[in-house]
C-alpha cells in the first residue's frame, strides 16, 4: 500500500512538472524583447511609415497604437531636417550611432 501511494505521488509530481515545463515553454514563446523592451521602439519604412512600435514608444509619445501606425514619422520630429539628415546618414553609412534628435510628444 506505501509504494502505491508513493507511485501516485511520483506520478503527481511527474505531471506537475509536464505541466509547469509546457507553461514555461508557452509563456517562452509568446515572449516578445519588442514589446516588452522598456527603450521607445518603432519600425519605419523608408519613406517614413509607421509600421509597428512598442508599449514604451506610446508611453513615451503619448499615442495610441492605432494613432501611430501609419502615421508619417515626420510628425514626432521637432525639426523635419533631422529625419532627412538621418536618413541620408544611414543610407550612406548603413548605420547610425550617437544621432542625437528631438522629438515630440503629442
Amino acid at each position: 500500500m506505501r509504494k502505491a501511494l508513493r507511485e501516485r505521488a511520483l506520478l503527481r509530481i511527474e505531471d506537475l512538472l509536464e505541466e509547469r515545463t509546457l507553461k514555461l515553454k508557452e509563456s517562452e514563446e509568446n515572449s516578445h524583447p519588442f514589446e516588452e523592451s522598456r527603450d521607445a521602439i518603432y519600425i519605419s519604412s523608408k519613406e517614413g511609415l509607421m509600421l509597428d512600435v512598442n508599449q514604451a514608444a506610446l508611453n513615451l509619445f503619448g499615442y495610441t497604437r492605432e494613432e501611430m501606425v501609419g502615421m508619417n514619422i515626420i510628425n514626432l520630429y521637432a525639426d523635419p531636417e533631422s529625419r532627412k539628415k538621418f536618413q541620408i546618414e544611414i543610407e550612406e553609412k548603413a548605420a547610425v550611432r550617437d544621432y542625437e534628435v528631438k522629438l515630440v510628444r503629442k
